[in-house]
């Protein structure tokens, strides 16, 4: 999966467009001041969690090893009177239940906390973001867009970013089936007689459909209609007429279809054309995009966006680590914004 939590800065110089900084007011003082702020508040509240987590495995683990071997001991030194040991294993692992349980419940106070204060960031650094990472768009807003054509019957997502009507998360689409197929089996019999006979068996087939980011955005057309680009392996959708643009690039590179000629050469103007080459030399995939009923859907496949991780059990949380995590949650918003920003019919 390809990141591109980073081309935002390209996008702030290849573009050459005016946009708004990702955090609010004088950029560099408030930007040092907030971020201090909020990297020491992330310290102060999830570092205490972390240790509580760590010593609870810890406790685990060693509760878990010393209980085993004493049932070990008591097993070589008193081998007939299994009821010893075998009650000492069983309170070793009604108690390293009881351990496992509260170091999965402190693992999960941690998380929450860590998503909680990622949200605080993203709020500084616009007011009208939030991030849900176990959320992710709608499936009918997936087929709304008419960028794919394959069946499929399963579909998942996570980290649902979305900056007032704009959003993107992650998606993962398959089609998962059984398969049978048939097998010869030989059998041979005690005077060494060979016989073979076809046995039945069954497979599960799982089909990639589509994983990577998911981008809708509002993108109303000069005339009501629908444009589709798609890399020119998909083909055209059937109910769409092909369209030349007056860019040599994308033609070589994309099918353009479009409901209606007269729209598709009327919103595809030569701004529009430069901004959609250019986004498509910015990621490291080849995009499709399409134009219907005033949003611009945008698919990227085995590409993501980065927010960061949760701390982990055995590093402490320190202000260089929060510090990515602020980084990666402002290139992410600076890379939808500036999508929104280019890729707006002219």
């Amino acid at each position: 999966m390809n990141a591109i939590s980073n081309l935002s800065k390209k996008l702030w110089s290849r573009m050459a467009l005016e946009q708004e900084p990702a955090w609010p007011g004088a950029q560099q003082q408030l930007k040092a001041e907030t971020c201090g702020a909020l990297l020491k508040e992330g310290v102060e509240t999830l570092e205490p969690l972390r240790a509580a987590w760590c010593e609870a495995v810890s406790a685990q683990w060693g509760f878990s090893g010393a209980a085993g071997l004493t049932a070990l001991l008591l097993l070589i030194l008193a081998p007939n009177y299994p009821i010893a040991w075998l009650t000492v294993a069983g309170l070793a692992a009604l108690l390293a239940w009881g351990l496992s349980s509260k170091s999965r419940r402190l693992h999960k106070d941690l998380c929450d906390q860590f998503n909680g204060w990622r949200d605080n960031v993203i709020r500084e650094m616009d007011k009208e973001a939030s991030l849900m990472p176990s959320h992710c768009h709608s499936q009918a807003a997936f087929n709304d867009s008419w960028l794919n054509d394959a069946f499929y019957n399963t579909y998942g997502g996570h980290n649902f970013l979305s900056i007032g009507n704009a959003s993107c998360s992650q998606l993962s689409v398959q089609n998962i089936y059984t398969e049978t197929y048939y097998v010869t089996v030989s059998t041979t019999d005690s005077k060494g007689n060979t016989t073979y006979h076809q046995e039945k068996r069954a497979r599960t087939m799982v089909v990639p459909v589509f994983d990577g980011l998911f981008m809708v955005m509002p993108a109303p057309l000069p005339y009501p209609g629908t444009v589709v680009l798609r890399p020119k392996l998909e083909g055209r959708r059937a109910s769409l007429h092909v369209i030349r643009t007056a860019s040599s690039k994308l033609t070589n590179n994309y099918c353009v279809g479009a409901s209606d000629r007269f729209i598709g050469h009327r919103a595809l103007t030569p701004s529009l054309l430069v901004a959609l080459w250019d986004f498509r030399q910015l990621v490291p995939c080849q995009p499709s995009f399409s134009y219907r009923d005033g949003r611009l859907f945008v698919v990227l496949p085995k590409t993501s966006l980065s927010f960061g991780q949760p701390p982990g059990l055995w590093r402490p949380v320190a202000a260089s680590s929060l510090r990515k995590v602020v980084d990666d949650c402002e290139h992410a918003l600076s890379f939808l914004k500036n999508a929104v920003k280019n890729l707006m019919p002219k």
